[in-house]
């Protein structure tokens, strides 16, 4: 049984009760033989299990447990076997991980990476039924008992036309998902045709489904490709689509916004041709261009787009016109994918997100690895960086022509946008709004923390009841359409607005109260640390452990943010290196919950733990523990310039109260501070538990100091192999007499 006590106080409001939670711990303690070991949950491929029985030794996900009688087995996604993905449940014991219980998962679930999609022909099958090796379009791909089939296209035989959805766990790539193609989506375009048309009706949630174009249906798969060149997608709006004919259904392999429309009762004398640019006047545009052999005319009035590429010759453009008088005069004249001029063994332009494994040094031009592909990236190319800077590691969407790899556009994007439908994302938020203003129907649009949400009658609801301005934690996959589906949302606490702007950070003093007269100390008043103002009241607690208060001390300030002013609770000397990086130079680091983002990215000003700073393209941006956004609970490093606060770094951390372990139990003080990837980390036994407490972690001490043999409450989250603790408070000490009552 694990004992949230923080909860206790947010609900009851006061401190009394919480005083009195505690008395009921110290009558828990003196009646539990033991304190309850700490649950945690370990998720991947069974890789051996025990021979004939269900006691013993596993191995799942690189991981070894040990089943006993007491392990419950739940079978529900089907039975437990070698390659299957199963979660299991468990305590450390002795330095053992002790299996509560195993369980079934599908085979998504396990599936540690982005999505994939592969299409190719089938070169090998398993001999019976469909489980096991299939080697499609010369990769190979394991399927299980959970993977999908779709033969809507006919027999998925040795020579079929299949696509493949993938993610990959392990060394294996997991087949969610094999269908059968028409055979024209593994030999190219030839059968492809294209025309232009108004948007009559388009799909409700998203852009995949059918559209109804000047009268005529198409339907967009997950493979079409859509481009708004000319103005949104929006009923009215005059569109391109080309499209193939399969099983009766015109399906859409691209839908692009126009300017113009041709035939029917719109525009019925613009025509329009396609070809290779011979001649241009490439100094103004305006004049004669020479396409395909054919000359147009080009006036100030027309049109000019190099979406696909720069003009120049022997690049394929498409030209819309109209003739009078055997001249033609050109309304657009824009660059296509080389694809669309009917070249061979070319298949045009496409688009593709994943993270940069190489990058060219000290210049952006040049040669690209992102997923595993190469891309140049030339004087033409368009670099966006509104969600972080290029560096290895972050994720980008390439969009690149085909023939030579050449990148038009690359621009980061968010770290869920480098993951697919079989691998989970997760983040922590405020909930701002519900469907229907918060009525019992809750499938549809959330918002969290500034983020949308779709909630299906799949999605978990858990610790509920939800309302706005619960903090909940959300679970979610990111659909092909790019849609967020969340799997999972969990309330967490009613953090009220006292806690919500209650905030830390580190920082040199730079400026304090002046001392009184005849040299006495005062400590009340106005204080500069890190760049920041915080006022110290009566009530405001001073630590001076690791120093005095001089300037230029490292000192560690806990705030609350009351309007515009900071007032302090807590300033504490730290050691220097507190103060330090990983290189030992001087960082400022604050944490907070994140109130305001910048709109549309991640550049401009934030606004955490009351505090502005400003992202540039420089700032390093981390979403190891969440998505970035209103109500992330995040560390920001910074430096100051100009009375600035510029981020050097943005890392979302999980918030207080919302990890998944809540203990109680005497305190142990571990050693040193060690610094871990950059952070400084001790080790403090609770209750004969060991937790991390990290820099991120909140330490309330209002109530009593940390000391040996102190009763504190721990919340924490499981983290590679260790609990890392949010929070810990402290709890008062009491003598409590009550009569024995003897049954």
């Amino acid at each position: 049984m694990f004992v949230n006590l923080e909860r206790m106080r947010n609900m009851n409001g006061n401190n009394r009760k919480y005083l009195f939670a505690a008395v009921m711990i110290v009558l828990l303690l003196a009646m539990m033989p033991a304190l309850v070991l700490a649950q945690m949950s370990h998720r991947g491929l069974v890789e051996t299990m025990p021979d004939g029985g269900r006691a013993g030794t596993w191995t799942i996900g690189g991981m070894t447990f040990t089943a006993d009688a007491n392990t419950d087995f739940d079978l529900d996604k089907g039975p437990l076997a070698v390659g299957v993905c199963a979660e299991v449940e468990y305590v450390i014991q002795g330095g053992n991980n002790i299996a509560t219980q195993i369980a079934s998962k599908s085979a998504d679930d396990c599936a540690g990476e982005p999505q994939f999609h592969h299409i190719g022909l089938v070169q090998g099958k398993p001999t019976s039924g469909s489980e096991g090796d299939w080697d499609i379009g010369g990769m190979t791909f394991r399927a299980t008992m959970h993977t999908e089939f779709d033969e809507t296209n006919g027999p998925l035989d040795v020579g079929a036309c299949a696509e493949v959805e993938y993610g990959i766990s392990g060394a294996h790539n997991i087949a969610s998902k094999i269908a059968s193609k028409s055979a024209d989506d593994c030999a190219g375009s030839e059968d492809r045709q294209s025309t232009d048309g108004i948007i009559d009706a388009m799909p409700a949630d998203g852009l995949l489904g059918t559209w109804t174009i000047s009268g005529v249906d198409y339907v967009a798969t997950t493979t079409t490709r859509f481009e708004q060149s000319d103005g949104p997608f929006v009923v009215g709006a005059c569109v391109e689509v080309e499209f193939v004919v399969q099983n009766g259904q015109n399906i859409a392999v691209k839908i692009e916004t126009e300017s113009h429309c041709s035939g029917g009762t719109m525009n019925p004398n613009v025509q329009k041709a396609t070809g290779i640019l011979e001649a241009f006047p490439s100094a103004t545009l305006t004049g004669t261009w020479t396409i395909s052999g054919v000359d147009y005319i080009a006036t100030e009035a027309t049109e000019f787009d190099q979406n696909h590429g720069v003009f120049a010759v022997g690049v394929c453009v498409k030209v819309k016109y109209v003739e009078m008088n055997a001249v033609r005069t050109a309304l657009e004249i824009e660059t296509e994918s080389p694809d669309d001029c009917g070249q061979a063994a070319q298949s045009g332009e496409a688009e593709l997100t994943g993270p940069i494994e190489v990058m060219p040094s000290g210049t952006l031009t040049g040669t690209w690895v992102i997923a595993g592909q190469s891309f140049t990236a030339t004087m033409q190319t368009r670099f966006e960086q509104e969600h972080g800077s290029f560096e290895v590691g972050r994720c980008v969407e390439v969009e690149y022509l085909v023939n030579g790899n050449i990148a038009t556009k690359i621009k980061t994007k968010r770290g869920h946008d480098c993951r697919g439908e079989t691998e989970e994302s997760e983040a922590h938020g405020f909930i701002e709004a519900l469907p229907g203003g918060g009525t019992l129907v809750l499938t549809g649009t959330w918002t969290i923390g500034g983020i949308d949400y779709l909630v299906t009658p799949d999605t978990k609801l858990e610790d509920g009841p939800f309302y706005i301005g619960l903090l909940v934690e959300v679970k979610f996959y990111r659909r092909s359409d790019g849609v967020l589906v969340a799997t999972k949302i969990e309330g967490k606490q009613q953090v009220d607005e006292e806690d919500k702007h209650t905030a830390k950070t580190y920082g040199l003093i730079e400026a304090r109260p002046m001392t009184g007269t005849l040299g006495s100390i005062v400590l009340t008043g106005t204080w500069t640390i890190g760049g920041v103002d915080y006022e110290a009241t009566a009530e405001t607690k001073f630590k001076a452990e690791h120093g005095p208060f001089e300037l230029g001390a490292c000192v560690k300030v806990r705030y609350r943010v009351e309007g515009t002013t900071n007032i302090a609770l807590k300033i504490e000397t730290k050691k220097a290196e507190e103060c330090q990086d990983e290189h030992g130079e001087h960082s400022n680091r604050g944490f907070g919950f994140v109130e305001t983002v910048p709109a549309g990215g991640f550049i401009g000003t934030w606004i955490i733990g009351g505090v502005e700073y400003e992202a540039t393209t420089q700032t390093e941006f981390k979403e190891e523990h969440g998505a970035l956004g209103v109500g992330a609970y995040v560390k920001v490093k910074y430096r100051l310039e100009g009375g600035v606060r510029v981020a050097k770094e943005i890392e979302t951390h999980v918030p207080p109260e919302a990890g998944s372990v809540d203990d109680f139990g005497s305190l142990h003080l571990g050693g040193g501070a060690l610094r871990t990837t950059g952070t400084l980390t001790q080790t403090w036994t609770i209750g004969g538990v060991e937790y991390q407490v990290i820099d991120a972690t909140l330490l309330d001490d209002s109530l009593a100091p940390f000391a040996n043999g102190q009763l504190v409450t721990v919340n924490a989250y499981p983290w590679r192999g260790a609990l890392v603790a949010t929070r810990v408070n402290a709890l008062p000490t009491r003598s409590l007499y009550l009569p024995i009552v003897l049954r």
